[in-house]
């Protein structure tokens, strides 16, 4: 038998370490253990038992074993690597790369019908929407027939680590959780909780008669009491503590510091006493220092020679936020599709009120996940949607390019999904401020809808002051240059449904929307792709409800097909506005997949080349005249000649935004930071397009061992 074989380039082995170093498994980078790097292989069939065998033989661990599609999870020692690639029916090994998560009025711009009014179509409640996202909660306007958590992450408990120094230890837990290391550790001291400048004392405690630490500064400056804590996953953390300091005699300084990495650095004090006084419930803020390997302590920085500090009663309380959705977003991407609005008494109903949700968590609870948990959702979708009724998938997520989309894993699970009769949808991206070729992976995938986001200022059916979010990402693809967005719809300041304990609407009080009595702190306003997409999503759910027999390919084409064209570039607005009563109105059909067209750069001169939807489609009444604004001046159905359309047609004139190799520079793009106005970005998305190992390019053949 053959099998295909390449080289491991030395630029992929610098980007597999650094992803090995970036997010490897729990434990695989102790000393003396393997570097392990997070990896998801592609077969052509579905992998064996022996394949298995092959994997753990070579030191790895699979982490997902997909039961419908051809792939596997695995974490991988990265020197093995190169055998894992030449192992039999291998196509390609690419890195588990992390994905982020991409109104009245919002509903008036997009024409959505009212319920009563000529038009309007009711739901069908039979029609599942899954949404695979950071869950979704409990609430009283979406109405979630199923929850699936696909993520690897262990559920993360709220509560309290707390120690009231009941006796004389280090090692007292008196919390609801319990502290995740032996006990308190003095530096500069004996050690000792009974003896030294650092004791466990009954005599001045803040709280007469009971225990406490004493703090005694003339054991000098440096002296420290500290001790470990454990807050991954939590989306907020509050330290509480009674204290009393007293005899200052001359000057004194103790601080309180906190450190999110196990004690290697420390933030500016979060506490600093220096003066006479008594205080209980003291608080401070730990959620700048959230990790799993928090360190709290406290610290002589001016030492005094009868000061004393003495402290009580110390509780940190960890909020890991709703246990069905800890971070916000995938509620309140439900909400858009299709919350009722029965707590706003119908001010902030979705597109499709009543439709029936499929909660997919894979994402965690601070909105971070890996591609490998979102192929698994996929995965279960493949085998269960259609006996449970799901009919559309809604993606508000993305990861950045790293390679074709015909070798893409997240792409081909995707168009799976779609091939077995589901509807996808997904964001964008919220990159537009970049310029072009910044739309995300599953974006780029030809057969899925992809949605941009429209800015409505909220006129009325007055559109002219509405415009291309200057967040929305543009096409074409990177690598493939495919023609991207296909449609845009609302998706600046929408106010949707969010957990009652949510990092999203913690984070952001000022994005909570207040409206009456019961109402406020259920919803929230936010911006992104990931909104948009939701619109797109009800709409597809009410289109299916007027006609089941709808394929996913025609839905596309008649939302493309019926949206409200606007003066905008193709690459920035794809063809229009949503337009959810048009679309409802619409008729034809597609019997082909309507594959979004791919765009190539002219060796005549600065234009473009667009494929003719025409004939790609199957049928004249989609050509480009009817899709998109100005399509008809595309001569042939597939070039573009006018210039004018190009509002900064020099970039289309440089050959090098055209070649696959071109990448967005630096990754400067994913840096973390958050803009309201683009919901969140997040990091380390964009791996190098080239340095990717494949087993199909540049293959050779040889003969089995």
């Amino acid at each position: 038998m053959k099998y295909a074989v390449t080289r491991m380039t030395s630029l992929l082995l610098a980007v597999l370490a650094m992803a090995a170093t970036a997010h490897a498994a729990p434990g695989k980078s102790e000393e003396g253990r393997p570097e392990m790097v997070d990896v998801i292989v592609v077969y052509r069939d579905l992998p064996d038992a022996a394949e298995a065998a092959r994997v753990q033989s070579l030191g790895g661990e699979i982490r997902h074993a997909y039961s419908r599609l051809p792939m596997r999870a695995m974490s991988i020692p990265t020197q093995a690597l190169d055998r894992l690639g030449r192992g039999k029916g291998v196509r390609f090994v690419v890195e588990d790369e992390p994905v982020s998560l991409a109104a009245s009025p919002a509903n008036m711009t997009a024409g959505v019908p009212q319920p009563g009014t000529p038009g309007a179509f009711p739901v069908d409640p039979s029609i599942g929407i899954a949404v695979l996202d950071s869950g979704v909660a409990a609430h009283a306007d979406v109405t979630v027939a199923a929850r699936l958590d696909f993520t690897a992450a262990p559920s993360v408990a709220s509560g309290a680590f707390r120690d009231e120094f009941n006796s004389t230890s280090h090692t007292n837990s008196d919390g609801s959780l319990d502290w995740s290391t032996n006990g308190w550790v003095e530096t500069g001291d004996n050690g000792s909780p009974g003896s030294g400048s650092i004791t466990i004392e009954v005599d001045y405690c803040p709280d007469s008669g009971s225990r406490c630490v004493e703090f005694d500064a003339r054991g000098g400056v440096g002296d420290a009491f500290s001790r470990a804590v454990d807050l991954g996953g939590a989306i907020s953390a509050t330290m509480t503590f009674d204290y009393r300091l007293y005899d200052i005699d001359g000057t004194v300084e103790f601080v309180l510091e906190a450190s999110s990495d196990g004690g290697q650095s420390w933030g500016e004090p979060l506490a600093v006493f220096k003066t006479a006084a008594r205080q209980f419930g003291r608080s401070v803020d730990l959620t700048p220092f959230i990790s799993a390997d928090t360190i709290i302590r406290f610290r002589v920085t001016d030492s005094d020679s009868d000061a004393h500090l003495y402290i009580d009663n110390v509780e940190i309380f960890r909020n890991a936020g709703d246990p069905d959705d800890g971070y916000g977003h995938g509620t309140h991407v439900a909400g858009i599709i299709g919350g009722n609005g029965q707590v706003s008494g119908g001010a902030y109903a979705g597109v499709a009120p009543g439709a029936t949700i499929y909660s997919l968590q894979v994402v965690d609870n601070n909105g971070r996940g890996y591609t490998s948990d979102v192929i698994a959702a996929l995965d279960w979708l493949l085998a269960n949607a259609s006996t449970q009724g799901i009919r559309v998938a809604n993606m508000s997520l993305g990861k950045g390019i790293a390679e074709s989309n015909t070798t893409d894993p997240l792409v081909l699970a995707v168009e799976a999904v779609w091939d077995a009769g589901v509807v996808v949808v997904a964001s964008a991206g919220n990159h537009g401020r970049d310029g072009h070729m910044t739309i995300t992976s599953p974006g780029n995938a030809r057969k899925v809808i992809t949605v941009g986001s429209l800015t409505d200022k909220g006129t009325g059916f007055d559109f002219s002051d509405d415009f291309v979010s200057t967040f929305s990402s543009t096409g074409p693809t990177l690598g493939d240059h495919v023609l991207k967005p296909d449609l845009l719809a609302p998706g600046n300041r929408l106010v949707a449904p969010i957990p009652s304990n949510g990092k999203l609407g913690i984070s952001m009080p000022g994005r909570i929307t207040s409206c009456g009595t019961g109402c406020t702190g259920q919803y929230l306003e936010l911006s992104g792709t990931s909104m948009a997409a939701g619109m797109v999503s009800g709409a597809a759910a009410l289109m299916l409800s007027a006609d089941p027999s709808l394929t996913p390919a025609t839905v596309k084409a008649r939302l493309m097909r019926s949206a409200r064209k606007i003066d905008a570039q193709p690459t920035h607005a794809g063809a229009g506005v949503l337009d959810v009563a048009a679309a409802l109105a619409e008729t034809g059909t597609v019997t082909g997949q309507a594959l979004s067209p791919l765009m190539a750069r002219s060796d005549a001169g600065p234009v473009l080349l667009v494929e003719d939807t025409a004939v790609l489609w199957g049928d004249a009444t989609w050509a480009a005249g009817y899709l998109w604004t100005d399509g008809y001046l595309w001569t042939d159905g597939y070039l573009w000649t006018d210039g004018y359309l190009w509002t900064d047609g020099y970039l289309w004139t440089d050959g090098y935004l055209w070649t696959d190799g071109y990448l967005w520079t630096d990754g400067y793009l994913w840096t973390d930071g958050y803009l309201w106005t683009d919901s969140y970005l997040w990091t380390d998305a964009v791996t190098d397009y080239n340095g990717l190992y494949k087993t199909e390019s540049n293959s050779v053949a040889l003969d089995d061992d």
